[in-house]
């Protein structure tokens, strides 16, 4: 078998044009169209309506929660030990009136994942904290006033917005932004509210989003508002968070 080698004063430009070939070639190789399997369905609850994933149980695999809002509960569903992708029965937590809407976050400290969830008619903002115990299941939990006079309750965000180092809640009303900023004694309890108008007018402020928009490192507001067709950015303080 013969052997070719590039020699010349053209080798050293050619060759690294040609191992980037070689490079772009193999990529291109490895990359294919993704195929999928047929879905395999899993009981949730009532009309479930909204979705998270979390690992819940610290074995290292993503499980998952729904916001029920026809049974108005939660749905927590653990992965299988032994079946990797597959899930167990949920476990049903109370959800209040109407759950159409959930996020995830550590809210007392312990590194575990708890829920936060909205129950719409009520108006509120429900809190299941992650057992210490029996990580992925949880404790009975507890309600919060969501704002102070909106009509409904329909979007939950969970972050530190005043950068103590504990994550708040975030809910979005009809009218208004509500945030409630975890205890400094008691983590995982939320015993104040503060509200901001939406810019929704009479409408619907239906999700939540947080992040850094303009670059100060603090987590700022979106919100996305159905009726009157348009998003609030409410930014955070640069001297009271």
């Amino acid at each position: 078998m013969k052997h070719y080698y590039l020699c010349g004063p053209w080798a050293r430009h050619l060759t690294p044009a040609l191992t980037g070939m070689a490079l772009l070639l193999a990529t291109a190789a490895r990359a294919q169209n993704p195929t999928f399997a047929s879905p395999v369905a899993y009981a949730a609850g009532g009309y479930a309506q909204g979705i998270i994933s979390a690992d819940f149980n610290g074995d290292g695999r993503p499980d998952l929660a729904t916001a029920n809002s026809g049974s108005s509960n939660v749905g927590v569903l653990l992965q299988s030990g032994t079946t990797a992708g597959a899930f167990l029965t949920p476990s049903l937590y109370n959800g209040g009136d109407f759950t159409p809407v959930l996020a995830a976050g550590d809210l007392n400290g312990d590194n575990r994942p708890d829920i936060a969830f909205i129950s719409q008619s009520t108006i509120s903002v429900g809190v299941l904290l992650n057992s210490a115990t029996t990580p992925g299941t949880f404790a009975t939990p507890t309600f919060y006033p969501a704002s102070n006079g909106s009509s409904s309750s329909r979007g939950v965000a969970i972050a530190d917005v005043n950068g103590d180092g504990r994550n708040d809640l975030i809910t979005g009303n009809a009218t208004q932004i509500g945030v409630r900023l975890n205890s400094t004694t008691t983590p995982g309890t939320f015993p104040t509210l503060a509200t901001y108008a939406s810019g929704n007018g009479t409408g619907s402020t239906d999700e939540i989003v947080v992040g850094d928009v303009n670059g100060d490192g603090r987590p700022d507001i979106i919100a996305a508002n159905t009726n009157t067709n348009t998003i609030s950015v409410l930014l955070n303080s640069a001297t009271t968070p």
